[in-house]
């Protein structure tokens, strides 16, 4: 009994209350041109050392992928743009297996969705974001002589076949870009980075929480203290509602559906947040590679899956695709997707019974 009493004794003196209890704690990054935010249960003793972890692997995938401005000492995606670019030529870079790693995943997801993801067209990409961004608001009018010069713009960027390879040699990484292209991985990376941090979490043990990256990536562990079962519960937002009261600061839109479940992610591409309009069609941000224009076919695309980097990607891939396209693939490859279209009404794809619709 007196061994006993001693083992107890120095099991509780070296812990702290901290180093036993979980509690809330809070996620706030801003990074990669988003802000994630989150919530996670762990011990505040060792919260500070992992929470400066996720926000140093998030500051570092933002230098290797930032299309918009280098960084010293980086051979990220503008340096090997830049490059391209001012040189005129074709050029290979050795570069950082991190950026091996997402160049590599990108590429297959050209192949597997036949060429509607594609990471080479940034150049096209720009001339419509240099549309949208003119104006200050979401949904401005603009006249039609500008969107006739974008198109005439992108007429002339060619879609170059093979514009990004990948090569390794030992230990060292490389990437060949060819002139002509630029790459943009805008719509994978942020959901790529926001999977290792959840990733990173359960590796330390900490199971329950919400991480939002920018709110059109939404990742949810198990254990939820506020439910019955532990489930998370995520809103799919009516793009059409927000679209309709965009003039009202701060308004909370309707969700037509909500998904419930642990354990899983839900990704949104839509075309709601980053538009204009000229003759009653919208412009924005997700250009096809197919037609090198704003696909409209629907207003939002959500895919429910586990992986957010793979979601992010699938679900841009998804947007532009013709709908008897996206049928197809969907089908083939069991995927569970919710787009939402122009006349106010949704479509599932393989839904499941963590689905549920609100009329």
């Amino acid at each position: 009994m007196i061994l006993n009493l001693i083992f107890l004794s120095v099991l509780f003196s070296a812990c702290t209350p901290d180093e036993l209890i979980f509690s809330d704690q809070s996620i706030a990054i801003s990074s990669m041109g988003t802000f994630v935010s989150g919530t996670v249960s762990a011990p505040q003793s060792t919260w500070a050392s992992t929470y400066q972890e996720i926000k140093d692997m998030y500051e570092f995938y933002h230098k290797l992928t930032d299309n918009y401005g280098g960084h010293e000492g980086v051979k990220g995606v503008y340096y090997i743009n830049d490059l391209v670019k001012t040189t005129q030529t074709d050029q290979t870079v050795e570069i950082e297996k991190e950026l091996y790693d997402i160049l590599k995943l990108s590429l297959e997801l050209h192949i597997l969705t036949d060429g509607y993801f594609d990471i080479s067209i940034g150049r096209i990409v720009d001339v419509w974001k240099e549309l949208i961004d003119t104006y200050d608001y979401p949904g401005q009018e603009v006249p039609q002589t500008l969107v006739e010069h974008a198109l005439s713009v992108v007429e002339n960027i060619p879609v170059i076949e093979d514009a990004v390879t990948i090569s390794k040699e030992a230990d060292k990484y490389y990437v060949t870009l060819k002139y002509g292209a630029k790459i943009d991985l805008g719509a994978i990376a942020k959901g790529y980075v926001t999977q290792l941090a959840a990733n990173h979490l359960k590796s330390k043990g900490y199971d329950t929480f919400i991480i939002s990256g920018g709110g059109s990536s939404m990742l949810y562990g198990e254990g939820n203290p506020r439910t019955d079962d532990g489930s998370y519960r995520t809103g799919l937002i009516n793009p059409q509602d927000v679209i309709n009261n965009l003039n009202i600061l701060g308004y909370r839109p309707k969700n037509y559906g909500i998904y419930t479940s642990t354990n899983y992610n839900v990704t949104t591409s839509g075309s709601y947040n980053q538009f204009v309009v000229s003759e009653e069609v919208m412009y924005h941000h997700i250009i096809s590679p197919k037609t090198k224009a704003p696909a409209n076919y629907y207003l939002t695309v959500s895919i429910v899956g586990t992986d957010a980097g793979l979601n992010d990607a699938l679900s841009t891939a998804l947007f532009n695709m013709p709908p008897e396209v996206l049928s197809a693939f969907v089908d083939t490859h069991a995927l569970e997707v919710y787009t939402y279209l122009f006349n106010n009404s949704f479509e599932s794809y393989n839904q499941t019974n963590n689905f549920r619709a609100i009329s």
